[in-house]
């Protein structure tokens, strides 16, 4: 999984489903540990996932904002793990 058919997968998705695109492609990417992939694919998906996040059912924030930090954690890149933090921490106000 990551690279472009996620990212694309993400950006095709419309309302809730991006939410729950975008969880799978940061959960992957947070496992395998890929900073360089973090990087490349959240700032291909940033400003989609921010324009989807009030579609965003109650009870799939939680995954989502899981997501957000276990990928901010993985991120060796801190302007990037802060930009991923911003995010995750947005949903929870």
């Amino acid at each position: 999984m990551g690279g472009v058919h996620a990212v694309e997968r993400v950006l095709a998705a419309h309302g809730a489903s991006r939410c729950v695109e975008a969880a799978r492609l940061l959960r992957e990417l947070a496992a395998r540990g890929d900073s360089v992939g973090i990087v490349r694919d959240f700032d291909a998906i940033e400003m989609s996932l921010i324009q989807a996040i009030p579609d965003c059912p109650p009870d799939y924030k939680a995954e989502l904002v899981a997501a957000l930090d276990a990928c901010a954690r993985s991120c060796r890149v801190v302007e990037v793990a802060k930009r991923i933090m911003t995010m995750r921490n947005s949903m929870l106000a």
